[in-house]
């Protein structure tokens, strides 16, 4: 019996897309379709550093942000440094108390297409006292 993915603390090199995954791929013509999550708090925003420190701890646990398309697009490679940094960004927006200039500014973002994992995190200042983390 195959144990589920993942859960024998290994992640294969390598994935083969699915039939879904190839189609989905296909059809936006290999750009990922815009879609933001916005988490808005009441309170001192954390730092940047702090952010960062916090996605490092957790990112190998999520196996579906160690994977990338690979340039043959029928497969998934595994990311095995995740270079935070180049993943976890900051803005200030305080004029934005409706979160219209958030949302503006994440489906703005242009996925990366280099050969890291397509995922970003964002902490984005607010009006005083509040702020947004974001992942478009």
């Amino acid at each position: 019996m195959r144990p589920d993915f993942g859960t024998d603390g290994r992640l294969p090199s390598a994935l083969s897309m699915g039939t879904v995954d190839a189609a989905f791929h296909l059809a936006t013509g290999g750009s990922p379709v815009p879609l933001a999550f916005t988490f808005g708090f009441e309170g001192r925003a954390p730092t940047l550093d702090s952010v960062r420190a916090r996605v490092a701890e957790r990112v190998h646990r999520v196996p579906t942000l160690r994977y990338r398309i690979a340039r043959d697009r029928g497969r998934f490679r595994r990311v095995d440094r995740i270079a935070v940094d180049r993943h976890v960004h900051e803005a200030w927006l305080p004029e934005d108390t409706d979160g219209s200039a958030t949302s503006r500014l994440m489906l703005s973002r242009p996925m990366g297409t280099d050969d890291r994992p397509p995922w970003d995190v964002w902490l984005v200042h607010g009006p005083a006292g509040r702020h947004t983390l974001a992942r478009p």
